[in-house]
């Protein structure tokens, strides 16, 4: 019998799944094969609320330590909208959905793709400002492959991420 984690696993991979290959149908009909859902987004984060909510929850998930400053001087986490921070993928969505596509024939490996690369982290938007200018917004950096660390970006920027 799986318990309740295993079962929202087993759902997310089997929704993303169809998801995959729903896409690979209208690349292929549209002849666009760079082409995303925008659903992608929002299906992958509703369910790992469920399944692993220390992945996405504001409180929960990594920051980077100029991040963690600017709470600590704006009184903790009750302040964080305010505090100029960015929600941001530590691996770019882009990239996890080019990986996914993939590994699309295999549900195990789906689930750890994700379990491996899909992480979000608060940054400063000045932080994030430079990633934009290392053309890393979207993008991992030059040389990078699943095998490498999926904050390579922030390495690459000089960004300290802290738990």
């Amino acid at each position: 019998m799986l318990d309740s984690s295993a079962k929202d696993w087993e759902s997310l991979v089997n929704v993303i799944s169809v998801l995959l290959d729903e896409t690979e149908k209208t690349r292929l009909a549209s002849q666009n094969l760079r082409w995303m859902p925008r659903s992608f987004r929002y299906v992958l984060e509703d369910f790992i609320k469920h399944c692993d909510p220390s992945r996405v929850v504001p409180k929960l998930i990594p920051t980077s330590s100029q991040a963690a400053k600017k709470l600590e001087s704006r009184g903790g986490w009750s302040q964080h909208q305010k505090a100029g921070l960015t929600y941001e993928h530590a691996v770019p969505l882009r990239v996890l959905f080019d990986l996914l596509m993939g590994c699309r024939e295999s549900k195990e490996d789906i689930e750890c793709t994700i379990k491996r690369f899909f992480f979000i982290t608060w940054v400063t938007n000045e932080e994030d400002d430079s990633l934009d200018r290392l053309g890393l917004r979207s993008k991992m950096p030059p040389g990078w492959n699943s095998q490498k660390s999926p904050h390579a970006r922030y390495q690459a920027a000089g960004i300290e991420v802290v738990t």
